[in-house]
C-alpha cells in the first residue's frame, strides 16, 4: 500500500510542478494571444478593432481579413516589462505586432495591436 500512496503523491506532485511551470515560465500568454486575436478575426468587432489598433492601415486590414483567417507563428516574448509583453505574429503573411497587457494574477488582454 505505501508504494502505491508514494507513487500517487509522486504523480501528483509532478503534474503539480509542470502546472506550475507552465504558468510561471509564461508559455501560456501566446495561447492567450492566439485565441484572443482569432475572435476577434471571426467575429469581426470592429468597435473593439478600433480600441486596439494603433493606425487606421492597421484597422483597415483587420477589417478586410477574412473571418476564416487564424493567427500563425507567434513569437516568443520580445520584449517590454512586468505588466506589458510584445510579441510579433502572423495573419495573412503580414507580421502583427501585439502588446499584452497583464490585468490579473494570471490574466492577459491584448492592449494594442499593430501592423509591422
Amino acid at each position: 500500500m505505501t508504494k502505491v500512496k508514494n507513487i500517487f503523491i509522486l504523480f501528483i506532485f509532478a503534474i503539480l510542478a509542470t502546472i506550475f511551470f507552465f504558468f510561471y515560465s509564461g508559455s501560456y500568454i501566446p495561447l492567450s494571444l492566439d485565441s484572443q486575436l482569432d475572435n476577434i478575426i471571426k467575429t469581426h468587432d470592429v468597435k473593439f478593432m478600433q480600441k486596439i489598433v494603433l493606425n487606421k492601415k492597421t484597422l483597415t486590414f483587420l477589417k478586410h481579413v477574412s473571418s476564416k483567417e487564424r493567427v500563425r507563428n507567434i513569437s516568443d516574448f520580445e520584449g517590454g516589462d512586468k505588466n506589458i509583453y510584445h510579441y510579433a505574429t502572423g495573419i495573412k503573411n503580414k507580421t502583427i505586432g501585439v502588446d499584452m497587457k497583464k490585468v490579473g494574477l494570471l490574466n492577459w488582454h491584448i492592449k494594442t495591436v499593430s501592423e509591422e
